[in-house]
Formats: C-alpha cells, structure tokens, sequence
C-alpha cells in the first residue's frame, strides 16, 4: 500500500484491512475519545521478524481537525518499552499536527521529503519515527531494515 496519501485519505483512512491499511485520523481521534483506550503501542520488526521492538505511550489523544489532530501524549512507558522513544524524545510528536505532502504544517517539507504523513516535528530532522514514509528515509538507527510496523490503540493498564 502507498502510504504518500493526501490529509483527506489520511483523515478517512485507505488501505486493505487484511494487509496493509491506516485505520483514518477521523476514527483513531473516536476510539480515543471513548475514553476506554488510551494507550498507544508502536511495534517496529526487523527484515527476519527475529528483532521485534515496542515502545507504549500513556494517555493518547488526538486533536480535531482545527489543531491538525495534533497528537498528544503524558508519558512514553519506558519499563514496558524496547525500543527509544520514537514520539516524546528529541525529535518528537507532541503537539504537532499531522502533516501530508499536501499539508505540510513543518515548514521542512518533512512529508514531502520523506513520504508519508506523520507528527513530525517542526525541526529540520523531522521526525524519529516516520513510520508511514518509505522504509529507510529517515535514520532508524538498528531500526533501518524494519520490515513490518504496527500501531495498535488499547486500554492496556501500563
């Protein structure tokens, strides 16, 4: 699946729910306004599927359209985690918008030169984890020949 999308496929979602697919901002912003799911987990797996890695974000949120559902969140779970902090650390997603090729709220073209949308930051690194982009576009580090990634939204107690 193309993951270089416009904030409109972004917003509805696309994809194919059997391979590959982003479940939309609309729906993701729902589920975690209900209240019950409000932890995120990011699972990276390597080219063999033999280096699995997980980070958890505690209290997710996402904003509405007028702040560019930004996302939020109060803590990266670290004791439960294996992998950096993709989202809260130097580069990071707090507060920013999602940015597309088409809307890019950077001012770094971060979407237009990586692929993908994403939080990225407002910083010309863009971002640690453009896990929509191409595969190998930005410097995952031990993470570089990541072959599978998975956002899963749960209301798991961390």
């Amino acid at each position: 699946v193309n993951f270089n999308r416009t904030l409109h496929e972004y917003e509805e979602g696309f994809g194919n729910r059997e391979t590959e697919y982003w479940i939309g901002l609309k729906k993701m912003r729902k589920i975690l306004r209900i209240g019950e799911y409000d932890t995120m987990k990011i699972a990276f797996y390597n080219n063999d599927y033999s280096n699995r890695k997980q980070a958890y974000y505690k209290h997710v949120s996402i904003g509405n359209k007028t702040t560019g559902y930004a996302f939020s969140s109060s803590a990266y779970i670290g004791d439960r985690s294996t992998a950096p902090d993709i989202m809260l650390g130097s580069v990071n997603a707090l507060d920013q918008p999602f940015s597309t090729f088409d809307n890019d709220s950077t001012g770094h073209a971060c979407a237009a030169n990586f692929g993908g949308g994403w939080w990225f930051d407002n910083d010309p690194n863009c971002s640690l984890a453009n896990i929509n982009g191409l595969r190998n576009a930005l410097s995952y580090g031990q993470y570089a020949n990541i072959l599978e990634i998975q956002i899963q939204i749960s209301n798991d107690n961390i």
